[in-house]
């Protein structure tokens, strides 16, 4: 439970998801709400995923927000490469990927700790 919400099943939440393929990695994103809503990207913190947006995305879908999540590189649906690199700078380099590739400009930008 979430703020009094109950979170759907794992599998749900990423049945409703697909896989972007950025550069060698494969990385699960999901796109909520209008496609053409005021967009919001939530980014997830360490050590979980996308999922834990799971009670609080039809809220803003319900506002008619475009709702981007996505799970970081080594994280929940994404790839986890054994000798990669990972860093902050990486990973802030996914998410502006993932928005170039979903025509997405400006955005409100929702993360917690690592993300």
């Amino acid at each position: 439970m979430t703020g009094g919400r109950v979170l759907p099943p794992l599998r749900r939440w990423t049945e409703g998801g697909s896989a972007l393929r950025i550069g060698a990695h494969s990385v699960f994103v999901r796109q909520d709400g209008p496609a053409h809503g005021a967009p919001v990207t939530l980014v997830h913190g360490f050590p979980t995923s996308s999922h834990d947006w799971a009670a609080v995305v039809p809220a803003l879908t319900a506002a008619g927000l475009r709702v981007t999540t996505l799970d970081l590189l080594g994280f929940g649906e994404s790839d986890k490469p054994r000798r990669h690199r990972y860093s902050v700078l990486d990973q802030a380099s996914l998410v502006e990927e993932v928005w170039r590739r979903y025509g997405i400009g400006s955005t409100a930008l929702v993360a917690h700790d690592y993300g």
